[in-house]
């Protein structure tokens, strides 16, 4: 058995010299081969053949950028982004700077609100008090000087209440 397969070894590796002949001719260097897809072509057909495959090349590379471009302009587009924020700039950004605001309008209206109620009270309670002591000085009849203080006590506590409300 290993005789025959020694002999069938030895039929194959006993190449005839016309086929020597044509490997030696394929791998010479006068058959042109592309650089781009490795075809092997005839003398005169590299330049064209070159020239068709740098055409492909340069769609293919075209094709890429134009691909670029449009999810680029698309990303820009969206509703959810706004042209005047960067790309990497979250959007709960916007919802805390409004409702930041929002709480700041809400507290300057409250102190507001209890400022000018505390001022109208402070105002009733001294315009009632002042009332009620002239109508007392009027009704028992002391003198002027009694009177006179009763105004006083009435415009200090008016300006007690203007000084409240600045």
């Amino acid at each position: 058995m290993m005789k025959r397969l020694s002999k069938i070894y030895c039929e194959q590796s006993d190449v005839p010299a016309s086929n020597k002949q044509r490997k030696r001719a394929n791998h010479d260097g006068q058959m042109p081969c592309c650089p781009v897809c490795g075809l092997t072509l005839r003398a005169g057909e590299l330049e064209a053949h070159l020239m068709l495959e740098i055409d492909k090349l340069e769609r293919l590379s075209s094709l890429a950028s134009e691909k670029e471009a449009y999810s680029l302009n698309r990303k820009q587009n969206h509703s959810w982004l706004s042209s005047d924020r960067a790309l990497g700039v979250p959007i709960y950004v916007d919802r805390l700077t409004i409702g930041a605001a929002f709480l700041i309008l809400v507290v300057v209206v409250v102190v507001v609100v209890v400022v000018v109620v505390v001022v109208v009270v402070v105002v009733v309670v001294v315009v009632a008090v002042a009332v009620a002591v002239a109508v007392a000085v009027a009704v028992v009849g002391v003198g002027v000087g009694v009177g006179v203080v009763v105004v006083a006590v009435a415009v200090v506590g008016v300006g007690v209440g203007v000084v409240v409300v600045v």
